[in-house]
């Protein structure tokens, strides 16, 4: 892993960064099969998911641990690739997670237009709190967060303008005790 939660939350609308975290289990996510498929008569009730945050969608907070995260993104993947979407699975610590290709990104506003609707309810918002766009204190708290993870033996070396860290060397803790860090530490820098 060459950079923090945080850069995965900013690069997250481009899909493309794999991150590692912790190994707990994540919670249940709509089968894709729960979707409202377009060909269903509008007068059928939803058996779109319950609402998790603003617009049903579900919404990152200080508490979702990267396994939950990356589980909502592997679904919102697969209900793409059910419906047509061209797909690529990449691995992380939380298992395959599946991505719509440039191809399919480029064809968002057009070629696959319906399947993006029809899913999009199942695509996670990041945390307004973890990004600069959205955060006027982020540099700050990300300070904060670059100084908890060092004073935790997390050796870490922070990148231009807030946009994550790289470890300096081969962390000396275990995957479980580097986590559980990088969680605490987001939660303090970013929950005050």
């Amino acid at each position: 892993m060459t950079s923090s939660s945080r850069r995965a939350v900013l690069g997250a609308a481009v899909l493309t960064i794999v991150l590692t975290g912790c190994a707990q289990k994540a919670p249940e996510t709509p089968s894709v099969a729960e979707l409202p498929d377009k060909a269903a008569s509008s007068s059928a009730p939803s058996s779109a998911p319950p609402a998790k945050g603003p617009d049903k969608h579900p919404q990152q907070t200080l508490d979702t641990t990267d396994t939950e995260w990356w589980g909502w993104w592997n679904t919102w993947g697969k209900c793409l690739a059910a419906k047509g979407v061209p797909t690529y699975s990449k691995r992380n610590d939380q298992g395959e997670v599946t991505f719509p290709t440039q191809e399919a990104n480029g064809g968002k506003e057009t070629t696959y237009k319906d399947a993006f609707a029809q899913c999009d309810v199942l695509r996670p918002l990041p945390n307004p709190l973890l990004s600069p766009d959205t955060n006027p204190r982020y540099l700050d708290q990300y300070r904060v967060e670059i100084k908890c993870l060092n004073d935790n033996g997390l050796k870490v070396t922070p990148l231009p303008n807030g946009g994550g860290y790289n470890y300096d060397g081969t962390p000396t803790m275990s995957q479980e005790q580097q986590t559980k860090v990088e969680f605490d530490c987001r939660k303090k820098a970013y929950g005050a």
